[in-house]
């Protein structure tokens, strides 16, 4: 070792051409590098026994037999875990030995024992003797030690890897200080990810040699890809591509450009819910010819098998074809196949969804997930940005798609940074059952620098797919996604089928398909369930650019029972309104962890319709045929879908849940789509008006206005029943369908919880008379003890009238919840004249409000009229017209309310 000016940049050659003796120690040949001032350099190699030499050549520790090893300055290093350290003496003895050894003296070390101890962090632990320290401990105060050295170059030889996550943080942190002080550090790992985040070079050092010294993200690819057994490795290259099969991983290169991440691409297979890797496996490759090659790799804790057959194509696809044999095949559960990517890849797609990828943030430490629960799609893919050309579109498409088969699109956790393409292969325990003792975990190819994506995908949809303008169907897997001018309208699961046979659900998502083109606008497709001597057919046909038609037929081989079938829509979020003629209103915005029914009712016959906010989504429209046991519900998915859903049900009876041999219908559903009709959902708003009067109906209430001001408050117009001791009113708990009526407002309302229908007829008489009907509708017996139809009024309002009295409007009672105020009320039935009830306002300035009357013409004993005072939270005067008394409502048809509002001025 030559001491030069300690400023002075620093040469570190080697010229070793034998092998040594002492234990541990791998031959060096030809070695020649310099590391300059400031530099952190990470050295990796195939053993760690060559690296670890390097670093004990540069601290002095061994003599090369020939050669020169300039060092410049101080060096201290970490290169033994507790290397120096005398274990019968304590922690603080062994910082005053190992420091006394650097050639502090005992002042100058008293002035940083405090600093060491506390980035060592051993509290009391550093008065006990270090033979009772853990690996950790031992680190701690060694690193510590060495880095209050000031040296001007550190040596660390992975011991960091022992130390626990919050100590390295703290470690590469003052590594990163002791960078800025110009201080140099050579960082021997086989932790890639701890050299990608040190090192801004590195030096592959293979036999000896130096393999490849450059920046750390041109040496690490290379040394992923090469290292590790050689009979374990393969290369296979055709023009701008090539392939490196490494014991149980594969790189793919274009252009001399790793598209693959560090973890490139493995298989998985699950095995007692354990996940067992490729690269746990010992491999061999057996034949390279050209352009291809064949490894096979060996779990003999279980004696199984993996075959890899990878090809280059003319067109630059790489076939693949993994098989997996041996005698224990039942033991394996799901079987994986993972290709990990580049996070330079910015975009991902399928033959029917695309996104984007986010940017992972340090609290990303989980894999996130982007297709629904795993779907069965014909490839996947990924895209990088326009500023990213060296990274070529590409996709991983499968040759014969499985009904036991799916995939899925990942983004990786912060630290292994990429992107996943998945396949997988699941119910590998009943394949296995019925077969020999192999099986194909997987069978397709990756394609490589797609030209257009586009057409790409058009290609594989079009033998299944119909299109009629601007609307195209997809029948994949037992899915059938609906497209409406490039936007996909389904979604949570598209359009699926499902039957229950012998109390056992099959989803159509399951099935191995047939599918068959039989004209431009007919597709046929045919299901089949390995165990199930049933086969579910599909007819999809496209009349035109905006309707379709759905029918799903049984063919039943032998009689089994079938005592439920679904047909579910799955519609895409953006829908936000749904209407039929059992209950309409708004989906709600938050989704749940569960599916939720939102009409809470089932829906017998007629038409469903969906409709977005905006016009990009086209309003849909479902009919389907009227049965006694078919019915329709509708839900909102749970939070992982994030969609609307309409389940179209048939529920057979006991006596005929058999099905015998033949073929069955089960649905012919009508699907239009319509982008120019005028909007049936919006918010139920209808206006009568003749000269000063106006009445406005708005979702339940009704508002009376004269001469634009309007005259009723707070629920207005409305009405309201109470059964079992709970309020149910008009204007909160009720969905309403707006019923066309040239001159009369007329509705439909239902409430949610109650089996119940209202129906409103309003009329303007004259030019001051506004006509009320209220019909109630019962579905199911009902027990109700108070009917009310109740109109309130502004509080400009102070004095009231009847018939018989009139009387002053109090202030307002109490508090807020107080029970509202009856000022008046009178009962029976006049056999002369009007029975009414009415407000007045004695205004100070002149201006007055006009009065206010409500007359019902149809009362009986039980009808009460009152002058209520509400409380202070409404501050509003009330007229209304109770029945009171209890009572059980039979299925039927019954008038609620028949009267008039008079508006006099």
């Amino acid at each position: 070792v030559v001491f030069k000016n300690v400023w002075e940049m620093f040469r570190i050659k080697f010229i070793i051409d034998r092998k040594v003796s002492w234990d541990n120690f791998w031959a060096l040949k030809d070695i020649n590098f310099e590391i300059k001032k400031g530099e952190i350099v990470g050295l990796i190699g195939e053993n760690g026994a060559g690296k670890s030499t390097v670093l004990k050549l540069i601290a002095g520790m061994l003599h090369s037999d020939r050669g020169d090893i300039d060092v410049t300055g101080k060096v201290a290093g970490l290169l033994e875990l507790g290397a120096g350290f005398q274990t019968e003496l304590t922690g603080k003895d062994n910082v005053y030995l190992s420091a006394s050894l650097f050639g502090l003296s005992e002042e100058s070390i008293n002035n940083i024992y405090e600093e060491i101890t506390d980035f060592a962090g051993l509290g009391k632990f550093i008065h006990a003797p270090v033979k009772c320290y853990s690996q950790g401990m031992f680190v701690r105060l060694a690193f510590a030690v060495a880095i209050h050295m000031n040296p001007d170059t550190l040596l660390i030889d992975d011991t960091l890897a022992v130390g626990d996550e919050f100590f390295q943080k703290k470690c590469i942190k003052k590594v990163f200080q002791l960078k800025e002080q110009g201080k140099t550090i050579v960082f021997v790992s086989h932790d890639i990810n701890m050299i990608q985040r040190l090192c801004s070079r590195a030096i592959f050092l293979r036999e000896g040699r130096v393999v490849k010294d450059d920046t750390a993200d041109k040496v690490i690819p290379l040394y992923t890809q090469t290292v590790g057994m050689k009979m374990g490795i393969g290369i296979i290259k055709k023009g701008p591509v090539s392939v490196v099969f490494n014991n149980g991983k594969i790189f793919l290169n274009w252009q001399n450009k790793v598209l693959t991440s560090d973890s490139g691409g493995y298989t998985l297979l699950r095995i007692g819910d354990k996940d067992y890797s490729s690269f746990q496996a010992s491999w061999e490759v057996e034949a390279i010819e050209g352009k291809a090659l064949i490894a096979k790799g060996t779990l003999y804790q279980f004696g199984l098998t993996q075959t890899w057959k990878i090809e280059l194509t003319e067109d630059n696809d790489i076939k693949l074809i993994i098989e997996v044999e041996g005698d224990n095949l039942g033991e394996v559960e799901q079987g994986f196949v993972n290709i990990m990517f580049s996070n330079e890849y910015s975009q991902w797609f399928t033959p029917t969804e695309s996104g984007d990828f986010p940017v992972l943030e340090n609290n990303d430490v989980d894999w996130s997930a982007f297709l629904p629960g795993g779907a069965p799609r014909k490839c996947i893919g990924l895209l990088s940005s326009r500023q990213k050309k060296e990274y070529i579109p590409l996709a991983f498409e499968i040759f014969k798609e499985d009904p036991l088969s799916d995939c899925q699109i990942w983004n990786s956790d912060y630290i292994a940074n990429c992107r996943i393409l998945q396949y997988r292969q699941a119910g590998l325990q009943n394949i296995s059952a019925g077969r020999s003792n192999s099986f194909v975990l997987f069978k397709g190819k990756i394609i490589l620098d797609i030209p257009d994506v586009g057409n790409y995908l058009a290609k594989i949809q079009d033998d299944s797919a119909l299109s009629s303008g601007k609307l195209r169907i997809i029948f994949n897997k037992g899915q059938c996604i609906i497209f409406y001018n490039n936007l996909s309208l389904t979604k949570a699961g598209n359009v699926i089928a499902l039957i229950s046979v012998n109390r056992r659900w099959y989803s159509s998502e399951s099935a191995y398909w047939e599918v068959k083109k039989e004209s431009r606008s007919k597709l046929v497709a045919k299901g089949i369930w390995p165990d199930l001597p049933v086969i579910q057919i599909w007819q999809i046909e496209v009349n035109n650019d905006s309707s379709l038609f759905f029918k799903i037929d049984l063919a039943v081989n032998e009689e089994v029972e079938i005592d439920k079938k679904i047909i579910q829509f799955g519609w895409s979020d953006k829908y936000e309104n749904y209407y039929s003629d059992y209950g309409a209103g708004k989906f709600p915005e938050k989704f749940l962890g569960y599916q939720t029914d939102i009409l809470q009712r089932c829906i017998p016959d007629g038409e469903v319709v969906f409709q977005s906010k905006d016009n990009e989504y086209p309003k849909v429209s479902l009919r389907f045929s009227k049965s006694p046991n078919k019915f329709a519900k509708i839900f909102n998915s749970d939070i992982s879908n994030r969609g609307r859903a309409l389940q179209v049900n048939t529920v057979e009876s006991e006596e005929n849940v058999k099905c015998l041999k033949g073929r069955h219908l089960c649905f012919d559903v009508n699907l239009v789509l319509d982008e120019h009709k005028r909007n049936n959902l919006k918010d139920i708003d209808k206006v009568l008006q003749r000269r000063k009067i106006k009445f406005i109906f708005d979702k339940g209430r009704g508002g009376i206005y004269w001469n634009d001001k309007e005259l009723t408050k707070g629920l207005g117009v409305y009405s309201s029943l109470r059964s079992k001791g709970r309020w149910y009113d008009s204007a909160s708990q009720v969905v309403w369908i707006d019923i066309e009526k040239e001159g009369v407002l007329e509705f439909l309302g239902r409430w949610s919880y109650l089996p119940l229908r209202q129906r409103w007829q309003v009329k303007l008489k004259k030019n001051n008379i506004i006509g009320i009907d209220i019909h109630i509708l019962v579905d199911k017996e009902i027990e109700v003890d108070r009917l009310q139809t109740n109109i309130m009024l502004s509080e400009r309002y102070n004095q009231w009238i009847t018939n018989t009295e009139k009387g002053i409007f109090p202030s307002f009672k109490g508090g807020i919840d107080d029970d509202w105020e009856i000022l008046s009320t009178d009962g029976g039935i006049e056999q002369n004249g009007e029975k009414f009830i009415g407000v007045l306002e004695n205004g100070q300035d002149g201006k007055h409000f006009p009065s206010v009357k409500l007359i019902p013409r149809q009362i009986d004993s039980q009808t009460r009229l009152n002058i209520v005072n509400s409380d202070l939270y409404q501050r509003g005067r009330v007229l209304q017209c109770l029945q009171k008394g209890r009572q059980f409502l039979l299925p039927g048809e019954y008038v609620y309310f028949r009267g008039e509002i008079i508006i006099n001025f």
